[in-house]
């Protein structure tokens, strides 16, 4: 089933959406900077940082200083909900996590941000093909929680061992699948395929850094990351982006709440 609206209190730490190219396109480094940064301010993004480090505020933990691609330049909405990183290699749109979680509007109004990024830099980049379109969301659970309201085999922070004389917890091995969408359903594979959902999940260690973009938790968090993509290559425009990230939207959003983690999920998480 589809989510019915946007949770309350949603455990998402991370939402990107990613357009990758199959070689570097020249327009989009450095040195056609001023073009690059005219394009974001029309499309939304007027502040600017160019590459080489990255600062992520984490409230009370600290500030994050992490090493960024050499040619990206990063761009942000007026009011810091939304980044954009321009790289030679590819295009990403994503939401800002300051420590407080997102304030996720929702894959429609997500998806739109991404077209108007693509549609700004369409005259720029010139006639070029997409490698790979990914559309990528991360739930941090409480271990407590993924247990609640995880499936098998998904329910991974389960203890395997539990033991008074022994001072650890011992939890599951890592989740790591494919879904394919190739023959019209969705099966889960071993093989990745051109089109499809992969699926990771595991213990997060407290204050472990598993991406730049999310910040690092206090406690330990049972992580489930959804990469839904296509790997079909086609020509780079708004209007396609646009279509594709909905379709995939839908295959992640699908996998999640069908396959994934039971009616608990929602009740857990909108009270």
């Amino acid at each position: 089933m589809d989510a019915p609206h946007t949770l309350a209190r949603s455990p998402l730490v991370m939402v990107l959406s990613q357009v990758r190219f199959p070689r570097e396109v020249i327009n989009l480094k450095p040195a056609n900077a001023v073009a690059i940064d005219a394009a974001m301010n029309s499309a939304g993004f007027p502040m600017m940082k160019s590459d080489a480090t990255a600062s992520f505020n984490l409230g009370e933990v600290a500030t994050l200083q992490l090493a960024g691609p050499t040619e990206s330049r990063m761009f942000f909405s007026g009011d810091l909900s939304l980044g954009v990183t321009v790289n030679p290699r590819f295009l990403s749109v994503y939401c800002v996590d300051n420590g407080a979680g997102i304030p996720y509007p929702g894959h429609e109004v997500f998806i739109e941000r991404v077209y108007d990024v693509v549609s700004a830099l369409e005259q720029i980049v010139g006639e070029v093909i997409v490698e790979r379109l990914g559309y990528r969301y991360v739930d941090a659970l409480c271990i407590e929680d993924a247990k609640e309201v995880l499936k098998d085999p998904f329910r991974g922070a389960e203890p395997l061992l539990k033991d008074d004389t022994f001072p650890f917890s011992v939890t599951s091995t890592t989740v790591d699948a494919y879904f394919s969408n190739s023959v019209g359903q969705c099966g889960l594979g071993s093989e990745p395929p051109l089109e499809g959902v992969h699926v990771v999940c595991g213990t997060v260690v407290p204050r472990l850094v598993i991406d730049p973009a999310i910040p690092p938790k206090p406690d330990s968090r049972w992580i489930v990351d959804i990469d839904a993509y296509t790997a079909n290559g086609f020509a780079l425009s708004g209007d396609a982006i646009r279509q594709k990230a909905r379709q995939l939207a839908n295959m992640g959003r699908g996998i999640f709440y069908n396959r994934i983690v039971t009616e608990r999920f929602a009740e857990k998480f909108d009270d």
